[in-house]
């Protein structure tokens, strides 16, 4: 009886060991591209920054350059809609993001709860068996 449970036992652990290892490599792969995600958000954000300092230098040449008012008028216009289809971009990956996260936090937690799962019938199993 407590050699077949003993098989049982090593059974479970190499089960929980494969699954400890796939959740790992999850973690990890999900940990790479939260990195990757705010990276992306990073340069997003330095890109809006350096198109709204243009914007700035586009408006001052606007008072400047009375001539040039519709062209320079249409170019800030691109530039705003291209700063706001950034800022959507950038809302995007964030949410993404925190989506990851989440699910890391997820799979980290299930992780913990197997290792403990684990323990816990060990433990108990060998009493069970008796």
């Amino acid at each position: 009886v407590l050699e077949a449970q003993m098989k049982a036992d090593m059974a479970e652990k190499e089960s929980l060991e494969v699954k400890r290892a796939q959740q790992e490599e999850e973690s990890r792969e999900n940990s790479k591209l939260i990195s990757e995600q705010k990276a992306t958000i990073n340069a997003m954000d330095s890109k809006m920054k350096n198109l709204e300092q243009r914007i700035a230098e586009l408006s001052e040449a606007n008072k400047l350059a009375a001539n040039s008012s519709i062209y320079t008028q249409k170019n800030m216009k691109a530039q705003e809609e291209m700063i706001s289809e950034l800022r959507q971009q950038k809302f995007y990956l964030e949410s993404q993001a925190g989506k990851l996260e989440a699910q890391n936090a997820k799979l980290e937690e299930h992780l913990g709860e197997d290792e403990s799962a684990g323990t816990d019938q060990k433990d108990s199993s060998p009493g069970a068996g008796e």
